[in-house]
């Protein structure tokens, strides 16, 4: 027996407690909006016609000290002569004399390089202090992000008192003394832990500068296999593989990596970027020493996959990014209009080399392709540095990057693989050890994705980042997790597509099916 019944059922959702927002140290300050401790600084009150400081603005979160610099004019933290004193202890007695306090840290900017009277090395470097800063090019807005661990103040809950000294023009902030800063709590808040798992429709893709073939050396190789089992990666962009065969690398997947029956791992190289792929490689073209590959997403993304896989200049060749970044553009653009008889989406990632905010990066996402920043995070905290070295005088940065275009790609999630910073019960689940990312100088990023569209007879406009859409006859509905999706009226659903409508399962386990001709009725079954 058959019965209709008009869909009358309302759910409460369970009430979501929202976190502060957090600063995330990218070059961009909107997320300082409300922060309410600054010093401000008088203008033109420097020795020379060198830099002048405007504002200091401070926070922190459970992990970092922040401070925003801001100046008159731009400034580049490269080759300004800018530098922090910090006592971290509160204590007059300890430290180098400076500003009537005993200061326990010296950092200066352009050395990146700093000293110490609290640690057993009196000269420190990357990690030990000042963890990130940018951007990575002259500004007048300087992000820093401090490591509450160096600073006994944040255990003890006294004040850390702070100054700043540009040594050209002399400038100080504050001009008298220190500014004093008490952290608040609670400290131990954690950020939420990213889940690492893939979720179902999703697709995986994971960039990873290698390090000059560390992974494939004799010590190094049994980490490699264990992170690759963990995060089970559809499509892996790598770069810095020089000497290793593609042979040899795609073996490693082949003997460590099940896929589907019929199913194949594929790659195509240029210079040391490899793309990897369990979906066809149907083309691929050089672009200097980079490689944009073409898969066969079709049946998972209604169409196919354009990837950029990129390693730039280093250091001081800002011109070679810029011209790397147009042809990587010019490439993808060209076989954009390829005839397929199926839409493209395009994904840019790989070593870009930006360190932050740079003029490459504002040509890949504002010029001929309209492309975001997937903005990666850590898997257990708010970081997204992705290279960090001991033996640099560089300090920790965001030099990797994955952008990708909205309209054709759905971010699912998006984190950052440091197991350094994962939880030994975390580490064990995953079959991980804490030290298995440190083959490389940079770590793995990973980006899950999906299609905007859900299947043609929801009938739904594609979704938006947070998953949220409308159905031309159901509703609004959020799709972010499709299957699951949440409905406006009837709460969350589980789907099952029959081809002409859809069965689904509420919250109280019950069935239902309807269809854009029968909605808002639903046929219940009877048992």
């Amino acid at each position: 027996m058959q019965v209709f019944r008009k869909s009358v059922l309302f759910f409460i959702l369970g009430s979501m407690s929202l976190s502060t927002q957090a600063i995330v140290v990218d070059g961009q300050i909107d997320d300082w909006s409300l922060v309410a401790l600054s010093h401000n600084d008088p203008v033109d009150d420097q020795q020379s016609d060198d830099q002048d400081f405007v504002r200091l603005s401070i926070t922190n979160d459970a992990y970092n000290l922040y401070l925003l610099v801001e100046f008159e004019n731009p400034v580049s933290l490269r080759t300004d002569d800018l530098r922090l004193y910090l006592d971290a202890d509160n204590d007059v007695s300890t430290g180098t004399l400076y500003a009537g306090r005993g200061m326990d840290f010296s950092w200066d900017f352009d050395r990146n390089r700093g000293t110490s009277t609290l640690t057993s090395r009196g000269d420190i470097g990357r990690g030990n202090l000042v963890e990130r800063v940018a951007p990575d090019v002259p500004s007048i807005h300087h992000e820093i992000a401090i490591s509450l661990e160096a600073l006994p103040s944040a255990r003890t809950g006294e004040a850390i008192h702070i100054a700043l000294i540009e040594e050209n023009g002399f400038d100080r902030i504050p001009d008298m003394g220190s500014i004093p800063y008490i952290l608040s709590g609670p400290l131990a808040v954690q950020p939420v832990p990213i889940d690492t798992n893939k979720s179902q429709d999703a697709i995986r893709v994971v960039s990873w500068n290698l390090w000059r073939d560390s992974p494939f050396k004799s010590a190094n190789q049994a980490a490699f296999v264990r992170i690759l089992n963990a995060l089970r990666p559809d499509v892996v962009m790598f770069q810095e593989i020089y000497d290793t065969s593609t042979n040899t690398v795609l073996d490693y997947f082949r003997n460590n990596l099940q896929i589907g029956s019929g199913e194949s791992w594929q790659a195509a190289r240029q210079h040391d970027c490899i793309t990897v792929s369990r979906f066809p490689i149907t083309g691929n073209w050089p672009s200097a020493n980079n490689i944009v590959t073409r898969l066969d997403t079709v049946d998972e993304l209604g169409g196919y996959l354009l990837i950029g896989n990129a390693h730039f200049p280093c250091c001081e060749n800002e011109s070679g990014r810029i011209l790397e970044a147009g042809n990587i553009l010019q490439v993808i653009n060209t076989h954009l209009g390829d005839p397929l008889g199926s839409p493209q989406a395009v994904i840019i990632g790989g070593d870009l080399n930006s360190g932050g905010v740079a003029p490459e990066l504002i040509d890949l996402t504002s010029t001929s392709l309209q492309l975001e920043m997937a903005s990666p995070r850590h898997v257990y905290q708010y970081d997204q540095y992705t290279w960090g070295s001991l033996g640099s005088s560089w300090g920790s940065s965001r030099l990797d990057f994955l952008l990708f275009d909205p309209t054709t790609i759905f971010r699912h999630k998006a984190f950052i693989v440091d197991t350094d910073m994962i939880p030994e019960d975390a580490l064990n689940q995953l079959g991980l050890l804490a030290d298995d990312t440190f083959i490389s100088d940079h770590l793995p990023l990973v980006f899950d994705i999906k299609s905007p569209h859900l299947p043609d007879n929801l009938q739904a406009d594609p979704m938006e980042g947070d998953g949220s859409t409308t159905s031309a006859w159901w509703g609004q509905i959020n799709g972010y997790d499709y299957p699951l999706i949440h409905h406006q009226d009837l709460g969350w659903l589980w789907l099952y597509d029959s081809g002409s409508g859809y069965w689904y399962v509420d919250e109280n386990e019950k069935w239902f099916w309807t269809s854009p001709d029968h909605y808002p009725w639903n046929w219940i079954p009877k048992y």
